[in-house]
Order: C-alpha cells, then structure tokens, then sequence
C-alpha cells in the first residue's frame, strides 16, 4: 500500500514509504516453533516512526520496534524494553541519518528464553532470560513493516 521503488543502491525489493501518506508491507501468517528471526534494511531522516510490529493470533503477545527521537525501541510483550544507548555513556544512539541501516529482531527458546536487537555490525543488546516468552513462541505471527493506519491507531 502507498509504496514505490526509490533507491540509488542495487537492492531487490525496496520499498519506499511516502512522508505525507504513510505505507505498509504486511506479511503472511507463519507458524514459530520455537524461535523467530526477522531482518530488514531501513533508511529514514524522520525522527520517529513505527517500523515494525508484529503480533500473534490470539492478538495478546507482539513485538514493535519504533523510532522516538531518531532512537530505536524495541518492545516485546508484556515488559521487554531495549533501547538503543551506547552502553558505556548510556546516550542515546540516533538512527535517523537517511543511511541504510540493518535491524535483526530474534527471539529464542533454547538454551535460555531471551529476544535479541541487532543494529548494523556494531550495537547488539538483549533482555535478558525472560519466562513468558515460550508462551510467545507457540502460536503464529504477522509481522507489518511500515505499519497501517489500524496497527497505529490500535497502539
């Protein structure tokens, strides 16, 4: 919805969401079992956004990743909060440069219960051993990029 193909790079399927009428690329259901790993290039100058949300079907448990203040947030439900600081300054890591930037979200089971950020090669954080996140692993996601009016009003 609302996207078309604006880049300079030789890159096969990129998307470009319009500032003044905002898209979204919705992907099919896919069953978990276990672990899931999503990836995906962005490039913005805007100062916030929401980039990804992705959420089960019973519609109880997600995981988003959103831009406030050029900063990444990645929230996974119920209490899961990384936030992209340099970890020895604890300031704020800014992503809004309008270069091309690489997210890896993964969430695990085994051997420990934990979700995963990855920026670039460079920032990496993690939540941590959590307990409800097998809970999360059993049933099946849909993941939106660019995020539609009725994910954003929902929130």
């Amino acid at each position: 919805v609302n996207a078309g193909t604006e880049c300079t790079r030789k890159i096969q399927n990129t998307l470009s969401f319009m500032e003044a009428t905002p898209g979204y690329v919705q992907m099919p259901p896919t069953p978990v079992n276990g672990s899931i790993s999503v990836s995906f290039m962005f490039r913005t100058a805007a100062t916030q956004g929401l980039l990804m949300y992705m959420k089960d079907s019973t519609d109880m448990f997600y995981i988003s990743m959103s831009m406030l203040d050029g900063s990444l947030y990645l929230y996974a439900h119920p209490d899961i909060q990384i936030v992209t600081k340099n970890p020895e300054t604890q300031q704020f890591l800014q992503f809004n440069d309008n270069k091309w930037h690489m997210a890896s979200i993964t969430v695990i089971e085994e051997p420990k219960k934990m979700v995963f950020l990855q920026i670039d090669d460079f920032y990496e954080a993690n939540s941590g051993e959590r307990q409800h996140i097998l809970y999360f692993m059993a049933y099946i996601m849909k993941l939106s990029c660019g995020v539609s009016e009725e994910v954003r009003s929902g929130l």
